[in-house]
């Protein structure tokens, strides 16, 4: 399953590396690139440096092909928003924190 997470916290690290073991491909949208530098050097997963609510990021993680939209910042705004976006562009199961 292709799986696309925003937000490379706590929970975004867990779900990373819980679905990453699952065998589910799994895209990370962070900000902070040192954050995501670190995830990406403990998962096998691929990973993306920009905002989970911008379309070029979404379109960059392939969001249209995931099957499953998992945005989990710290900002309630900012999941919400990256989700809707992602609805709209894309008909996938999406989950917010």
């Amino acid at each position: 399953m292709k799986i696309v997470i925003v937000g490379a916290g706590k929970v975004g690290e867990l779900l990373c590396r819980d679905l990453s073991l699952e065998g589910n491909d799994i895209i990370l949208i962070e900000q902070d690139v040192k954050i995501l530098e670190k995830i990406l050097a403990n998962n096998d997963i691929m990973g993306f440096v920009g905002s989970g609510v911008s379309y070029d990021a979404q379109m960059e993680a392939e969001v249209p092909k995931a099957d499953v939209f998992i945005a989990v910042t710290e900002k309630d705004e900012i999941n919400i928003i990256a989700s809707v976006i992602a609805k709209i562009r894309s008909k996938i199961h999406y989950c917010q924190s």
